[in-house]
């Protein structure tokens, strides 16, 4: 074989190695933002139709004296309900229910099995609840 023939292939199959990665990483962040952009889109649906318990979710959340306490329940107003662990309480309205679904199908909380409306809040859930207490006190 010829050296220039070898030295050709080498660096053609470096370049070509070279420009995949490139390529890889320029679509995967493309991928990213949309990503991204849906969850911002999915985010504000999530507060312009449900905006009632959102809003007082989020409120709940940024109080200093509910700092730690990642779960919540749904139940009758006239509902009494003791709990050995700290756990915010949401009375059942009809806003409610199709929110709790789609904060579920987005995978923001999950139902704990249980007989009652038991969820339990994930840890990039509150912290999109807390980063917006942040961003809504800069606003003012």
């Amino acid at each position: 074989m010829n050296f220039s023939f070898l030295t050709g292939l080498v660096i053609g199959c470096m370049l070509g190695a070279m420009i995949h990665c490139y390529l890889q990483k320029f679509t995967g962040n493309r991928r990213e933002m949309e990503r991204y952009k849906e969850k911002k889109n999915e985010w504000d649906l999530l507060f312009n139709n449900y905006s009632l318990f959102m809003n007082q979710l989020k409120n709940d959340i940024n109080e200093p004296m509910y700092a730690n306490i990642r779960e919540f329940f749904v139940v009758d107003k006239t509902a009494i309900m003791n709990s050995s662990i700290p756990r915010l309480r949401y009375d059942l309205i009809e806003e409610i229910m199709p929110a709790l679904h789609q904060l579920e199908a987005l995978g923001y909380i999950q139902k704990l099995p249980n007989d009652s409306l038991l969820y339990k809040m994930e840890d990039d859930f509150v912290t999109r609840l807390k980063a917006m207490r942040e961003v809504n006190l800069f606003a003012v």
